[in-house]
């Protein structure tokens, strides 16, 4: 019963290993007004026009939601769009300069989230903010540094992982600001930093059509390289979910399984 225990776990995982790339579609913003792509494994599975201008942030639930990169026009005007990519009608004007430049979002399936990349307004050391759905009435929840570009919110403890554009490294906060852990990184630029909640590994770029996992713990795990991503990339995000505890209790048990085996 054993043995066929591990042959069940080790095929699981040898499965997950041979698909490189995310387990989890992944909404990825390409510059200013570049297509809207998802990526699954190596490959684009879909993508579509934009609908406003200047998108560049990005939050998924039911629904993509991006926001306009800065609140002069013409760059800040995000829009709504179904799973699929269909365009609702609905767009969201950034008009408040105190949360001036910001390159990335993420959703908590009630909240929208971005960071202030330039550190505009008097948060001088840069800044969360919390935005209702719809983009609106933007709350300074707390400073973090100069630079942060990136954000991804972790259902699991309810925190924000954070990287920064010219600091190597990626931390994760509390709601309240305390910081609770970080990790180093071979690369300078980190961007479009998201969370899957499939396997709960981390996924970012260096705003290029290169993706790279890491566990949260900092272990860096694999790479992808994208064809068809054209322009900068800074924003992505997966679907918001709450991970079933039993499907992560599998997962984490079949790379136990797998590690051990494989120093046999």
């Amino acid at each position: 019963m054993k043995q066929i225990l591990y042959a069940f776990l080790l095929l699981m995982v040898l499965n997950l290993s041979l698909m490189a790339g995310p387990l989890s579609a992944l909404y990825v913003t390409q510059w200013y007004n570049g297509n809207i792509a998802v990526i699954q494994g190596n490959q684009i599975i879909n993508q579509w026009a934009r609908s406003g201008n200047g998108e560049i942030s990005i939050a998924v639930s039911d629904t993509v939601k991006t926001f306009g990169h800065s609140p002069s026009s013409p760059y800040n005007v995000g829009a709504q769009y179904t799973l699929n990519g269909t365009y609702t009608g609905t767009q969201y004007v950034k008009t408040s300069a105190v949360h001036n430049y910001t390159w990335d979002g993420t959703t908590d399936g009630q909240y929208n989230y971005t960071i202030d990349h330039y550190a505009a307004g008097s948060y001088a050391a840069g800044g969360v903010y919390r935005y209702d759905s719809n983009w609106s009435n933007p709350v300074h929840l707390f400073s973090t540094g100069q630079n942060d570009l990136s954000i991804t919110y972790d259902p699991t403890n309810d925190s924000f992982w954070v990287s920064s554009w010219g600091a190597y490294t990626v931390r994760n906060y509390s709601r309240s600001g305390s910081l609770l852990s970080s990790f180093s990184t071979p690369y300078s630029h980190i961007s479009a930093l998201a969370l899957d909640h499939a396997d709960n590994t981390l996924w970012f770029t260096q705003g290029s059509n290169t993706f790279y996992q890491y566990s949260k713990s900092g272990t860096a795990l694999s790479s992808v390289t994208i064809s068809g991503i054209t322009g900068n990339v800074y924003g992505a995000e997966f679907a918001y979910s709450v991970p079933e505890p039993a499907g992560l209790f599998f997962l984490g048990l079949a790379i136990a399984v797998f590690s051990f085996l494989r120093k046999k």
